[in-house]
Order: C-alpha cells, then structure tokens, then sequence
C-alpha cells in the first residue's frame, strides 16, 4: 500500500487576513481533515508536526521512503479575488492552476 508525507505550512506568522488563523494553523487542520481517508482507504502516512520548521520536516521526509510527499500550502490572493485561486503541485514543482486567467510560467501549466 502507498505511503505519503503529509506535510502542512510551518507559517505560524503568516496570518490570514480572514482572521481565521495562520497558514500553519489552517493547514494543520487540513491535514487533521485528509487523516481519517487515508486511513479508510489503507493509505499510510507520516506528518510534520506543528512545532517543527520547514528545514526539520525536510529532514524527517527524507529519513524515510514516500511514494508522495504533499505539501499543503496556502496563497495570497489579489484585493478581490479571496477564494478564487487553486493550485496543485505535484513532484517536480510543477503547478496547476484553476485561477481564472491563469497562464502559466517556471513550469507550471494553467488549466481553465
């Protein structure tokens, strides 16, 4: 069965301007939220923790074998377009995008 890294932003100091909290703190939620399918689907994972920085999540990744490694980020978006910008990135840093006119630079590819 795979197995992934979990890895969620270490940004405590990059808050949203929601009010809602910060990068890591959110992210950290997400990764709380993704938990219980991987576990239903016998996907196994390994995960940051919050008090760790990016330096020491690398580390901890790279200690052992992944078949993926997601990192879950958050991006800032332009004075009104809050909520409009979705990305994927994959291995590679590829990224795709789903943010309206979107097209693509530094290997990334823009999907409509």
């Amino acid at each position: 069965m795979p197995i992934i890294f979990l890895s969620p932003s270490t940004q405590e100091w990059n808050s949203y301007v929601t009010g809602s909290g910060s990068e890591e703190y959110n992210m950290n939620l997400l990764a709380d939220a993704l938990v219980p399918y991987l576990v239903s689907n016998a996907i196994q994972y390994k995960r940051n923790t919050p008090d760790m920085t990016a330096a020491s999540s690398i580390r901890l990744a790279n200690q052992g074998y992944y078949d993926f490694y997601l990192a879950l980020h958050s991006n800032a978006s332009g004075e009104g377009h809050y909520g409009e910008n979705r990305f994927l990135c994959a291995r590679r840093g590829f990224c795709f995008s789903r943010q309206p006119g979107y097209s693509g630079a530094s290997g990334r590819e823009g999907l409509s």
